[in-house]
């Protein structure tokens, strides 16, 4: 975590996007570990296309299918993974 605020105040976007990608791998650890699936179908399908558009993604809060958080740094990215979502059904804000 402190890896990443230090990242962010340094404006390092290539380390920003590396270290959303690490926590999703991070999260589907403990998923492993606990027993319970956190990333949800639906959030691997948001990730996914946030990735296929330049962006890094991983989901938000408890898991379960709540919210999936996306990160680029351009206007024609974040478009297109909010076209993507809208697509898929999603809310997107």
């Amino acid at each position: 975590m402190l890896q990443l605020v230090q990242a962010l105040k340094k404006g390092h976007q290539d380390l920003i996007l590396h270290l959303i990608r690490q926590n999703r791998v991070l999260l589907k650890k403990l998923s492993e570990l606990c027993g319970h699936q956190l990333e949800v179908p639906l959030l691997t399908q948001m990730i996914s296309e946030a990735e296929l558009c330049g962006g890094a993604a991983k989901f938000s809060g408890a898991g379960g299918g709540d919210c999936c958080i996306a990160i680029c740094f351009d206007t024609k990215t974040a478009t297109q993974i909010k076209q993507a979502w809208k697509l898929m059904g999603c809310l997107v804000f």
